[in-house]
């Protein structure tokens, strides 16, 4: 973190590592283990102030099926939240990374964004991947996104882009 940091370098860390320390859409939990997981990732790079951000999830809810686990990335925003600030540590954003499916996305961000400043992610990332070779803000549909998120109340930005496979 450290080299990173000399080279200009920030980083918006996963909470998240294996797949039983993460929240899982087709079977959530969002239990003491993985709060403990959570917690020491927290606490092994809070002190890097070249972390911008964790990440409490990334494409958790990737279909209408699964979009009942939001409530669980909520608690979890909650919870990291709540504990950063309970052990003293700077002030880190917590969010999350939404996926590319049009059908729920905005839905998702606009959960994530309601409510109590303390429950709320603080920044919102988009995983879109509809720029595809010699395209445009208009033909990529990116110009529909920034119109979107133009008046969010926290920041937006591209998480993962590309091409569809």
């Amino acid at each position: 973190m450290e080299e990173l940091a000399a080279a200009g370098i920030y980083v918006l860390a996963g909470l998240g590592g294996s797949k039983n320390e993460n929240i899982i859409g087709s079977s959530p939990a969002w239990d003491y283990g993985l709060y403990q997981r959570y917690q020491s990732v927290v606490d092994a790079f809070q002190n890097y102030t070249n972390v911008l951000g964790f990440f409490a999830g990334n494409e958790v809810a990737n279909t209408t099926e699964t979009t009942a686990a939001m409530a669980f990335v909520k608690a979890a925003v909650r919870d990291t939240k709540a504990y950063i600030r309970q052990k003293g540590y700077r002030d880190i954003p917590v969010g999350y990374a939404t996926n590319d499916n049009a059908e729920i996305r905005d839905q998702l961000a606009d959960y994530l964004n309601c409510g109590d400043a303390n429950d709320t992610a603080d920044f919102q990332g988009l995983n879109l991947y509809s720029w595809c070779g010699n395209s445009n803000l208009e033909a990529s549909g990116y110009a529909d996104e920034i119109a979107d998120y133009q008046n969010y109340s926290v920041p937006v930005f591209l998480s993962e882009y590309g091409k569809r496979f």
